[in-house]
């Protein structure tokens, strides 16, 4: 019956992958077990009983899980999977842009480990604490604030099980997460990270493409960014499907970003001169400093692009598997 599948669908979709389908033929047993116990009346009221008698479907999947967190049980296993994710690419960018240090020279090995780890746990402690407030705020105002609302549960209420072409796949959410964190972490810990890397006989000369402490000055917005990026794909994952609400906050959070992108780099003085004058220097004929400028002045109307794109196929899919 329909609202059997929806209810397994709202419990197992909050459980480790391969618990799902375990649990989802104990739940149909459990089920069909207490609706035949009911007094007469149609299959479908006898269903409806049992699984409003079973509870919330957040509820529910509290009892299949044994950790202890501080994310509550509607979430958990989200949380865990895009903190993994954030502090995969912080050891990724971590480790690049110190590789890169270390081919410049400069210090010691030593003191190029002991800023390596202390970068590492710096860090990885920030991401960790960005993550856990934005999946607070989800949880204390999103749907799972509503837990303990003291509204009753109807399983009427629960939502259709999603059609294939209606899902959205875990690996774009994973992906998405996966460059908003390693550009975000490698800009405001390392922006010299995006330079020009001379070989030469005395060594390897490094030409920032930023002029460090103008990019910095933008670190703010680079949070900014960070987080509504990552609260975008955190939605997206926990939904995992589309509809209009999806691609409402979707909309918002990517409006919110292309502002930011748009203030930060619109401001041409984020720019160290000294990386163009070098491209002028080796090519006479202007050709490649003459494209680095262009691709300059033109990366915010590229941005723009891709989010008029964005914006529209993320409607056009919302409203088509809208409920």
């Amino acid at each position: 019956m329909e609202y059997i599948e929806r209810y397994v669908y709202a419990v197992t979709r909050r459980l480790p992958q391969k618990q799902r389908e375990e649990i989802g033929k104990e739940i149909r047993s459990i089920i069909m077990d207490m609706a035949e116990g009911y007094d007469p009346g149609t299959e479908e009221e006898k269903v409806l009983k049992a699984i409003e008698e079973l509870g919330r479907p957040e509820k529910l999947a509290e009892n299949y899980m044994d950790q202890k967190y501080l994310i509550g049980p509607g979430y958990f296993g989200s949380y865990l999977f895009v903190l993994k994710i954030v502090i995969f690419c912080i050891f990724i960018g971590i480790s690049i842009a110190t590789g890169l240090a270390l081919l410049s020279g400069g210090k010691g090995p030593f003191e190029f480990i002991i800023g390596y780890i202390s970068s590492l746990i710096s860090a990885s402690m920030q991401g960790a604490a960005y993550v856990t407030i934005i999946f607070f705020l989800i949880e204390r105002y999103g749907e799972g604030g509503v837990l303990d609302d003291g509204k009753p549960f109807s399983a009427r209420s629960l939502e259709k099980v999603p059609k294939d072409e209606s899902k959205i796949s875990r690996v774009e959410s994973a992906v998405s997460i996966f460059f908003t964190t390693l550009f975000t972490g490698l800009i405001l810990l390392f922006p010299g990270v995006f330079a020009a890397y001379v070989g030469e006989s005395g060594g390897l000369t490094v030409i920032p493409v930023f002029d460090l402490t103008k990019i910095r000055s933008y670190a703010w917005l680079f949070v900014i960014m960070f987080a509504v990026g990552i609260l975008r794909d955190i939605v997206k994952y926990i939904y995992g499907r589309w509809n209009l609400k999806v691609a409402i906050v979707s909309f918002i959070m990517s409006s919110i970003s292309i502002v930011c992108f748009f203030t930060v780099f619109s401001d041409y003085s984020i720019y160290n001169p000294q990386f163009f004058e070098y491209f002028r220097s080796i090519d006479g004929t202007g050709f490649l400093p003459g494209m680095l400028e262009k691709i300059r002045d033109f990366i915010v109307y590229v941005a723009f692009f891709g989010y008029a794109v964005e914006t529209i196929t993320n409607f056009y899919k919302g409203i088509k598997y809208n409920d």
